[in-house]
Parts: structure tokens; C-alpha cells; sequence
């Protein structure tokens, strides 16, 4: 870094040190002020409500006064006194919330005051209707010129009262929107200068040493990755788009017998097995429209001796990558786990034919006792197709009609006991003949001792049967 470099780097450190100090002298101002908006404003959405309430009970009051003067009935009088002891608690609540303003403070006293007047206007008018037989005293007070101007001073007042407690809220209002707008500015101040501290940092003291950093890493990567793939125990291929090997690892020789020099001078395609060329051919058709895919595969590669092994194997189209420009192979010799599956495979038919051609009929049952596996010699007994029977039959289905209860019952007995030896009853066929048959039967639980499945044998009992 020159000395040019450093100085002008000092100056844009301090520009943003000034700005920083300046953001945070305005959100100072702008909290104190946010704060200075006195508390008693955020009261006037309730002082508004009670003054509408007072008002309407005014009128409610108002309204039972005059229905009582007409008729005299003293039903009416409650609803005065209800009304009379709302207002009273409406003014008691402006009155409470009002304290810390001076100016509402007197309003509220006035207000209570012309109220107070009004009321004794109120009951006035209700003494001078129970003193008198008639209502007309009791009206020509309620309407005299005194009480109507009571009753117009305290609308102008809770009017007036209204229209300060409406413009103190609206001025909150403005004033939280405006605190609201200069922290947003502040904030945003804030992020800009950050980045910009950050920026400096970044591009003035860190650049050179990432670089150095990354430099560093990249030859320490590529170390490590040339030593993977030299002491690799897979084949690691490099190749062209037409199957021209350009590099493969040390472990080819291991695996199939080829020196790396040798390599050179094959294609891939020249050692794949002829069965398999084609599909090979076809996938680095595919890989060719699709780079950076993983396509798996299986083919039989030939060995230097003569010999074929199976080699499973990754690959993936890189050559539109600048490091590389070829198609990475991937190669694992798994001719040994081919020939242990062809082995588990045999070995898996040859106990799948001795299960459906024994000489006995072999079925499975799960809890609800329905048919999950049966033989073929059980099927060829019964007439009955596997499509017919498996997870369509119960065993109940098979058992002869007058021997079915019999089963029904003793289920769960056979369920405890775990096992059933040479009991002999008699299946029923798709045909409806009947053959007689020994059954013998354990029952296979889990670890929870719950029941699994049933694994069950059925000895032709025909001969005997007809011997007997």
C-alpha cells in the first residue's frame, strides 16, 4: 500500500467516522423528542369515548325525565337515577385522566360543573312532578329558557372539549409518524455507513491477505487432490468426448492390469465388453447434453490378461470446466459382489421352488387371519388362483362349513397357545369338493411378544382318511 493509498484511505475513514457521529446525534434527538411528546396525549382516545359517553347519557337522562313528567310512572325514575350516576362516573374517569393537563384540567371542571347544574335541572323537574297532580310545572321547568341554556353550554363544551382532545391526538399522530419517518432515515444511515466501513476494511486490508489465503489453498487443494487420486483404490479416468483416455491413475494397473503409459493409447470404448458398448455409446451421448450430471453405470471392462471384470462407476461431463475439459470416470471393481449376488439369486430361486413345489401346502396368515402367502401346491389343491386368495381370503374361507365355527372359536386359544400340531379338518376347494388335511401351525411374534404372522403346513390327509 503507498502512502497516496493510506492518506486518502485515513480521509474516507474519517468522512465516515463524521457521518457516523452526526447518525447517532440524530437518532439522539430523535428519541428525546419521540420521549418529549407528553404522555397525557396518549389518554385522548379514551377522554373522546368517555365525553361521547357522557353525552349520550345526557340525552338518556333527558329523555327518562320527560317520560316520567308525562306519565308519573315511577319506573321511569330508575333509569334517571342509572343515568345520573353513569355521568357522574364518566366525568370522575375524564377527571382522572385530564389531571396532568392544565388546560384540560379546567375543561374537565367546567364541564363538571354545567353538568352538575344540569342534573339539578333533572331532579328539579322530577320533585315538581311528584309534588303536583298534573305535569304541566314539572314541563314548563324542564322547558324554561334557564335550562335550555344549560343544556346548550354544555354541548358547547363537550364539543369544544372534543375538537382539543381530536387535535391533540392528530398532532401525536403527525409527531410519531415524523419520529417514526427520522429513525427510518437514521437507520438507514447507519447501514450505508457500516457498509461502507466494512468496504474499505475488506478491499484495503483484507483483499491481499484472501488473496494470499487463496492462492496458498488452491496449490494446497490441488496437492491433495493429485494425491487422492494416486494412491486412490478406484480408477480415476480423464477422457474426450470420443472416448480418448487423456489421463487415468496409478490403481489401473491393480485393477486391471494395464501400466498408465498403456492407457494413453486406448479408448474406452475398446475396452468395454460388446454387450455393453451400446449403452456406453448412448451415455456419453447423454452426457455430452447434459455436463455436469452424474450418470451411473455398470460395465464389464477387459483386463490385460484376457479376463472380463465388472466395474461400477460414476461419470460426469466436465469439460466445459477450464480446469479439466474432459469426462471424469469414476471406476470401482465390483466383480466379486456381482458373483455373490448371482449366488444369493440362485440360492434365493432354489428356495423359492422348494417352497411352491413341495410336496405340502405352505401358507402365511397375518392377525386378522387373512391369507399373506400360500404355495403353488396348496393353490393347485385349492383351484384357486394367487391373485384369488392372497389378501382377498381368510383361512375361515377354505375351512369346511361345519368345522368353520369350531376354528372361529378357538382363535384366540391358538393365539395364546402359539402352535397347532396335526389337527385334521377338512378345505373346502373353489369346486366345493372337500379334501381332508393335517395342519400344523406356529406363530410368529416380535420382540413386544405381539403377534406378526402365522407359518403353516398342510399334509394331504386324503389316503389316510379313506383307510380309517
Amino acid at each position: 500500500m503507498t502512502l497516496l493509498d493510506r492518506k486518502q484511505t485515513m480521509f474516507v475513514f474519517a468522512l465516515v467516522l463524521i457521518l457516523i457521529a452526526l447518525n447517532f446525534v440524530i437518532s439522539i434527538y430523535s428519541t428525546i423528542h419521540l420521549l418529549s411528546i407528553p404522555d397525557y396525549v396518549s389518554n385522548s382516545h379514551l377522554v373522546i369515548y368517555e365525553l361521547e359517553a357522557t353525552k349520550s347519557e345526557l340525552k338518556s337522562g333527558e329523555n327518562s325525565v320527560n317520560s316520567y313528567i308525562f306519565t308519573g310512572d315511577d319506573k321511569y325514575l330508575v333509569p334517571v337515577n342509572n343515568t345520573i350516576n353513569n355521568i357522574k362516573s364518566h366525568l370522575a374517569n375524564i377527571k382522572q385522566t385530564t389531571e396532568d393537563n392544565p388546560v384540560l384540567k379546567k375543561k374537565s371542571m367546567e364541564l363538571t360543573s354545567q353538568v352538575d347544574d344540569y342534573i339539578n335541572d333533572l331532579n328539579e323537574a322530577v320533585e315538581l312532578r311528584k309534588d303536583e297532580d298534573d305535569f304541566t310545572a314539572a314541563e314548563n321547568y324542564i322547558s324554561s329558557f334557564d335550562v335550555k341554556v344549560d343544556i346548550e353550554n354544555i354541548n358547547t363544551q363537550l364539543s369544544s372539549f372534543q375538537d382539543y382532545e381530536k387535535k391533540l391526538y392528530e398532532a401525536r399522530d403527525a409527531q410519531v409518524k415524523e419520529a417514526k419517518n427520522r429513525a427510518i432515515r437514521t437507520f438507514l444511515i447507519a447501514i450505508v455507513s457500516m457498509f461502507i466501513m466494512l468496504a474499505i476494511f475488506y478491499f484495503q486490508f483484507i483483499e491481499r491477505e484472501q488473496k494470499i489465503r487463496t492462492e496458498k489453498a488452491k496449490h494446497d487443494i490441488e496437492t491433495r487432490f493429485q494425491t487422492i487420486i494416486e494412491h486412490s483404490s478406484d480408477v480415476i479416468m480423464l477422457v474426450e468426448k470420443d472416448g480418448k483416455i487423456l489421463y487415468v491413475g496409478p490403481s489401473m494397473t491393480s485393477h486391471l492390469g494395464y501400466s498408465v503409459d498403456e492407457a494413453y493409447g486406448f479408448s474406452i470404448f475398446d475396452l468395454i465388453h460388446s454387450n455393453e458398448k451400446y449403452k456406453a455409446v448412448r451415455l456419453f451421448k447423454e452426457m455430452l447434453d447434459k455436463p455436469g450430471d452424474l450418470f451411473p453405470f455398470l460395465y464389464r471392462i477387459v483386463h490385460k490378461d484376457g479376463s472380463w471384470s465388472w466395474m461400477e462407476g460414476v461419470a460426469v461431463n466436465l469439460i466445459n470446466n477450464l480446469n479439466l475439459r474432459a469426462i471424469v470416470l469414476n471406476l470401482r471393481d465390483v466383480t466379486e459382489r456381482i458373483r455373490y449376488e448371482e449366488v444369493v439369486n440362485q440360492s434365493k430361486k432354489e428356495i423359492e421352488d422348494l417352497y411352491n413345489h413341495a410336496p405340502c401346502g405352505y401358507y402365511s396368515l397375518n392377525k386378522d387371519f387373512v391369507l399373506t402367502r400360500i404355495n403353488d401346491t396348496m393353490l393347485n389343491w385349492l383351484g384357486y388362483s394367487r391373485d384369488e386368495i392372497i389378501n382377498r381370503k381368510k383361512i375361515f374361507d377354505l375351512i369346511a362349513p361345519e368345522e368353520r365355527e369350531y376354528f372361529k372359536e378357538n382363535k384366540e386359544y391358538f393365539i395364546q397357545q402359539g402352535f397347532i400340531n396335526n389337527m385334521e379338518f377338512d378345505i373346502l376347494r373353489k369346486d366345493g369338493s372337500m379334501m381332508s388335511v393335517l395342519l400344523n401351525s406356529s406363530i410368529v411374534k416380535d420382540e413386544n411378544g405381539s403377534f406378526v404372522m402365522t407359518r403353516s403346513t398342510l399334509v394331504d390327509n386324503t389316503g389316510r382318511k379313506l383307510k380309517t
